[in-house]
């Protein structure tokens, strides 16, 4: 199985790099290859490398720069995200992509329902943005959202 993995500098593409290997061959980008700052550049790049799987944990996590960087942060964690779920489904490739809990505005004491764009934050907004994205795209897709990552090494990049 091929399966692309984006966001292999970042903390959890580092651990999935190494738990995805025993399935497969295991495409690792980087930036160079493919800018998710520039979601026109997303499609040509799958189209090359056609995988069979994409797993993608790549996002603009700069919170609070996102307040200021908002095309930037849009581009990648809403626009890239839709274009590799558009390519899932015209290619029938499933996408897992995970998301934050910053969706959520991150008050209250009980589970949310619905559609998560309560957030009151540019980050959270733009993540919502890109689940829905995702959704309605028609793809066959798993969307994890995570609250805190943490490891020894921290970013390898």
């Amino acid at each position: 199985m091929r399966i692309l993995l984006t966001g292999t500098s970042g903390q959890v593409g580092a651990q999935l790099q190494r738990s995805l290997s025993v399935l497969g061959e295991v495409v690792c980008p980087r930036r160079a290859e493919l800018d998710l700052g520039r979601p026109d550049s997303v499609a040509p790049y799958l189209a090359q490398v056609k995988p069979q799987l994409i797993v993608n944990p790549a996002a603009y996590t700069a919170v609070d720069k996102a307040e200021t960087e908002q095309d930037l942060a849009f581009a990648v964690n809403r626009d890239s995200p839709r274009e590799m779920a558009r390519w899932c489904q015209d290619n029938d490739v499933a996408l897992v992509h995970y998301s934050t809990d910053y969706v959520y505005p991150g008050n209250g004491d009980q589970a949310f329902a619905g559609q998560p764009d309560r957030s009151g934050c540019v980050y959270g907004k733009e993540q919502a943005a890109g689940d829905l994205a995702i959704a309605q795209a028609g793809c066959s897709y798993w969307i994890f959202r995570t609250s805190w990552v943490y490891d020894a090494r921290g970013r390898t990049s």
